[in-house]
């Protein structure tokens, strides 16, 4: 991306008078050309910063925040722990204009996903990294995890479900197994159990009750 000289206002995001870089105050200070929300000492120092700095840039560009822009931003596997993947899940807006199919779907899956995240068998998971291979790979884990990547399907519905595609149609369809196996597995303590033992007989894993909030909420998403 190519960078001009400082002259244009900045979204409030940054120190503009120091390098984002390398934090040096030189007398002549370059801008980001397209966001104008970060300054750089030259081009090295652009250039350095390029990788993490391209996905921020359009976003602050619209007049994001750095912490909003962030925010707004895929989270890393490979850094972010299961604690905050379970917090972004729970930042995703309820839209006005939703079908109340979809709305059922969304808001079952919202609260299944928070309350599995807070159950006290994902308390040792929860401080790992996403990728990171599960400290406790009991029911309770294997139930966030499907619930909370069976998000991600409805998502890529449209909330109107209106003028549906192909695509939005298979990840609708997507989303109602997933719903429908997680949910009858929940109700059905042994058979997850089973299911989740298969690859791990070896551990001998300790899976952890439910409680009766998961059950009901499982349950009403079942009736949905």
């Amino acid at each position: 991306m190519a960078i001009s000289a400082s002259t244009a206002a900045a979204a409030p995001t940054h120190d503009l008078t120091k390098c984002t870089t390398c934090s040096s105050i030189p007398p002549n200070l370059l801008q980001c050309v397209r966001c104008k929300a970060v300054s750089y000492c030259n081009k090295d120092c652009q250039k350095s910063n390029w990788k993490s700095h391209k996905p921020l840039c359009p976003l602050l560009a619209s007049g994001a925040t750095l912490e909003e822009a962030r925010e707004a931003l895929p989270l890393d596997p490979d850094v972010a722990t299961r604690a905050q993947y379970t917090a972004r899940y729970l930042q995703a807006p309820v839209p006005e204009n939703a079908a109340p199919q979809w709305l059922k779907y969304f808001n079952g899956l919202m609260k299944l996903v928070r309350l599995l995240g807070e159950h006290e068998g994902m308390a040792r998971n929860n401080t790992q990294t996403f990728n990171t291979p599960a400290f406790e790979k009991n029911n309770v884990y294997f139930a966030w995890d499907f619930v909370g990547r069976t998000l991600t399907f409805i998502s890529r519905v449209p909330p109107t479900m209106q003028r549906m595609t192909r695509e939005d149609r298979e990840a609708w369809n997507d989303t109602k197994s997933r719903t429908a196996l997680i949910t009858d597995l929940i109700l059905n303590r042994q058979k997850m159990i089973d299911m989740v033992d298969q690859p791990y007989q070896h551990l001998n894993t300790v899976h952890p009750e439910m409680g009766d909030e998961i059950i009901a909420a499982a349950r009403a998403l079942r009736m949905s």
